[in-house]
C-alpha cells in the first residue's frame, strides 16, 4: 500500500496558444515575440526572486488486474523563488494540505490532513506524510524549465516526493510559433524515462498553450506507458498557470488509468 501511496504521489507532481499581435512591451514578458510579425515566441521560464505561485493539484485513478484500486487526492502546495543562480532559479517549496480517499483490497479509507483527528488507516498516513507537510523542499530549476535538483528527503528517511520535475514542461531551444513542435528527454525519480513530444496550439496576449503526448520507458527502452495532455503557461514569468495530464501504464501486473489536473490558485 506505501509504494501506492509514493506512485500517486509521483504522478500528482507530474513539479501555452491563437496568434496575437496586441502584446505587452518585451522587456515585461518571459515569452517574448521574435521576428517582425510576431508569430514566434521564445519559451524561457524567468520569474523573480521572491516570485511566490500556490498551486493545487488533483488526481483521480483506478487501477485493476492484481489489486484493484481506486483513489482520489487532492494536493496545495506553495512555491516561492528564494534566489537565483546564474540561469538556475532556487524554489522554496512547501505542502500545505493532502486530502486522500482510496478503495483498495475491500477497504475504504481517508485522510484529511487539516482535520483534528484520523480514523483507521488514515492514522497510518498521517504518520507518513505530516513529516512531509511540516517541512520545507529545495527545488531547482533552470530556464528551460529542467529539473536541475531537487531536495528528495532520503536523508530524513521521508517517502519519495515523486517527479516534481514535471511542473514545469521542457521547453525548446529556439523560437516557436502555433503548430510548431519539439521533443524532450526528462528522468523519472525511479520510474525510468519520458520520452515528450510537444506542440505549440495557441498564443495569446497573457498564455501559450502547449500539448504534450508521449511514452513512459524503463532503462531497457520498454515502454511502460503512454501519456498525453496540455499545459498553460504564463507568458510574463513562465510558469504553469493550469492543466491537464490523463495517463494510462502497467506495472506489477497492474493496469492504471489516471488523469490529474493542475492549476494556480
Amino acid at each position: 500500500m506505501k509504494n501506492y501511496l509514493i506512485f500517486s504521489i509521483l504522478f500528482l507532481s507530474f513539479s501555452a496558444c491563437n496568434k496575437s499581435t496586441d502584446i505587452a512591451p518585451k522587456d515585461e514578458l518571459s515569452i517574448v515575440s521574435e521576428g517582425l510579425t510576431g508569430d514566434k515566441v521564445l519559451i524561457r521560464l524567468k520569474p523573480k526572486v521572491g516570485t511566490h505561485q500556490k498551486m493545487m493539484m488533483q488526481m483521480a485513478l483506478t487501477s485493476d488486474g492484481n489489486q484493484e484500486m481506486e483513489m482520489n487526492l487532492n494536493m496545495k502546495m506553495n512555491l516561492k523563488v528564494v534566489d537565483k543562480e546564474a540561469e538556475v532559479f532556487v524554489y522554496d517549496l512547501t505542502y500545505n494540505s493532502i486530502q486522500m480517499d482510496m478503495n483498495t483490497m475491500g477497504m475504504s479509507f481517508s485522510f484529511d490532513s487539516e482535520a483534528t483527528t484520523q480514523t483507521g488507516m488514515g492514522e497510518m498516513l498521517k504518520t507518513q506524510l505530516e513529516p512531509i507537510l511540516s517541512k520545507s523542499w529545495t527545488m531547482k530549476i533552470d530556464e528551460q524549465g529542467r529539473l536541475v535538483e531537487l531536495e528528495t528527503g532520503q536523508q530524513d528517511n521521508l517517502p519519495s516526493m515523486g517527479d516534481m520535475g514535471s511542473i514545469s514542461i521542457p521547453m525548446p531551444d529556439k523560437a516557436v510559433g502555433v503548430g510548431d513542435t519539439w521533443s524532450a528527454k526528462r528522468e523519472m525519480d525511479d520510474m525510468g524515462t519520458m520520452l515528450m513530444n510537444m506542440t505549440v496550439e495557441k498564443i495569446t496576449v497573457e498564455d501559450v498553450l502547449i500539448a504534450t503526448q508521449g511514452d513512459m520507458v524503463d532503462a531497457s527502452g520498454k515502454v511502460l506507458g503512454t501519456y498525453s495532455g496540455h499545459y498553460t503557461l504564463d507568458r510574463h514569468l513562465g510558469l504553469t498557470k493550469n492543466g491537464v495530464i490523463q495517463a494510462n501504464m502497467q506495472t506489477a501486473g497492474q493496469n492504471i488509468k489516471m488523469t490529474v489536473n493542475f492549476k494556480s490558485l
